[in-house]
């Protein structure tokens, strides 16, 4: 579509240029007329380009080729199109709509809505009131003597307007438009100065109205320029995201420092998800909250500037690393939790062996020490029988080494150890109170220790949740072996609902698998039964 309404610009440039040769247009104003009218449709296509979520690119391409339209006119209607007044009429809305819809690319609030209508419904609803009015001047002339009327003040109250806006705006927004901001305001100063209709002798006011039109692309041109940060800028912002101490947690606000130096947005704020949360609705008035996202989460919000917007792929390739950053900061944050979640647990099993030995074991092994000290002290003729002393103190031996083995049993199936990880399954299976068929397609990968105890877990885990939560009359368990990983699925036809709550046992599970350099992935929509996948890192077993 750019291609054709640039050829369009350029077949109507030729038309113009031709048709005001043989029209008598002076050399020097043909030249300037159509090197204007094609200077605004250069720039709009390149700010259509660079920002096709701009209005501003195709306001400014629209504003050129009705320039260009305007000059043919003159030649084939000169009745109608003459002094400019299709110009006002069109071109001139035109450029005032460009001019309010930066930075963000469209209108924003009811005044900037207001003023560019205004703009558009000037000429119509003047020249209603005019000829309905008796005893006004009839034809074209009626209406110069409304232009030459109302040009000045209304030149003057935009010009106000411009400056109070231009003051109300944001460094970085005043910084990167302040070139735009100038042409606009010499286009409406040029405009109204011609058309009040003061006597210049020569062609003056035409090269006045023509410099003031023309400032308009090239202010533009300039503004899109300096809205890009400069490589040095870039350079330094780059080097400061991809610094180590930048993804510290505690170094979150030196985060912030180099984008605010980097984009020159002294406004500029990183929130994390807990702070976008916080935040709500409430947003910082003249900011935008740009997400942060990463793997298809969010892992934050940008608060900065709406002039940045006028870069964006400099914007882009910042949220970019932004998000990487902040991802490595939650997934520090993570690991340490997860970290002191397994010494937690770990210390909690060890309280639990410890108070386990002390009040079984420790008491049985006490009883024999004493039992056989007695039998050692025995005579051949007392009172004490120093062979049942031996016979009460075996006993107990006995039960204290039984009593070791249901411990040691909790810490490493038995099954597991005599029989590998297959043979383990299937015991799990048949002492599930759901039926629980176990299909094994590793292909007798070798399996490590920890890989294997990781794995009995994970299906015990998700069969106990079965039996005792999830209301499943049928579970599916299968092992197979995936470029380098071992991949333990497991299914059930329950209620679904589980999910990973803090302490609980799946999220025990996940900073088991987590911990020996696995991903555990859980799916259970309410309704829909469990799913859950456990890829483990295959690992040989040293040979003795």
């Amino acid at each position: 579509m750019r291609t054709g309404l640039r050829v369009a610009a350029a077949a109507t440039a030729v038309a113009v240029a031709v048709l005001g040769a043989r029209g008598g247009w002076e050399p020097w104003e043909l030249a300037c007329f159509v090197a204007t009218g094609l200077l605004h449709a250069e720039v709009g296509q390149r700010m259509w380009r660079a920002r096709p979520d701009s209005a501003m690119g195709p306001l400014m391409l629209a504003a050129g080729l009705c320039w260009l339209a305007d000059g043919a006119g003159r030649v084939a209607l000169p009745w109608l199109f003459r002094d400019d007044l299709m110009l006002g009429a069109v071109y001139q809305p035109l450029v005032l709509h460009c001019a309010l819809v930066i930075p963000v690319g469209r209108l924003q609030g009811r005044l900037d809505r207001a003023t560019a209508a205004a703009g558009y419904l000037f000429w119509p609803v003047a020249a209603s009131i005019w000829w309905l009015a008796p005893g006004h001047p009839p034809g074209i002339a009626g209406l110069l003597e409304v232009r030459a009327a109302a040009y000045p003040v209304v030149g003057a109250l935009l010009l106000l307007f411009l400056l109070w806006r231009y003051r109300r705006a944001s460094p970085p927004y005043r910084a990167a438009y302040a070139p735009f901001w100038v042409a606009n305001l010499v286009n409406v100063a040029a405009t109204a100065i011609v058309s009040a209709d003061w006597y210049v002798p020569g062609s003056v006011p035409q090269i006045v109205y023509y410099a003031g039109s023309a400032a308009i692309p090239v202010g533009a041109a300039l503004s899109l320029a300096r809205s890009q940060p400069p490589p040095a800028a870039i350079r330094s912002l780059v080097a400061a995201l991809g610094a180590g101490d930048a993804t510290a947690e505690a170094d979150l606000p030196a985060l912030g420092d180099a984008l605010r130096a980097g984009l020159g947005d002294p406004s500029l704020a990183v929130l994390t998800p807990q702070d976008v949360a916080l935040l709500g609705a409430d947003r910082p008035p003249g900011t935008v909250l740009t997400p942060l996202r990463h793997a298809g989460r969010d892992v934050g919000a940008l608060a900065h500037d709406p002039a940045l917007a006028a870069a964006p792929e400099v914007l882009h390739a910042v949220l970019r690393m932004a998000a990487l950053v902040l991802d490595h900061r939650h997934q520090l944050d993570e690991v340490r939790r997860s970290r002191r979640r397994i010494v937690e647990a770990a210390d909690a099993e060890r309280r639990r062996i410890e108070r386990n030995i002390h009040d079984g074991v420790q008491q049985r092994l006490i009883a024999a020490s004493l039992l056989l000290r007695r039998a050692q002290r025995a005579d051949p003729g007392g009172a004490d029988d120093g062979a049942a002393l031996l016979d009460q103190g075996l006993s107990e031996l006995d039960t204290a080494v039984a009593e070791l083995r249901e411990i040691a049993r909790g810490m490493n199936p038995p099954a597991l150890v005599m029989h590998g990880l297959a043979g383990a399954l299937e015991s799990l299976a048949e002492r599930s109170r759901v039926a629980v068929h176990v299909d094994d397609r590793a292909g007798g990968a070798a399996v490590g220790e920890e890989t294997a105890a990781t794995a009995y877990y994970v299906a015990l885990e998700a069969v106990t949740n079965a039996e005792k939560h999830g209301g499943a009359d049928a579970v599916e368990l299968s092992l197979t072996a995936e470029a380098g990983e071992l991949v333990v699925r497991v299914r059930d036809t329950g209620a679904g609902g589980a999910r990973f709550v803090p302490g609980g046992g799946l999220e025990g599970l996940r900073d088991r698998v987590e911990a020996g350099g696995g991903r555990l992935s859980l799916r259970s929509p309410p309704g829909g039964g469990t799913r859950l996948t456990a890829r483990l890192p295959l690992t040989a077993e040293e040979p003795p």
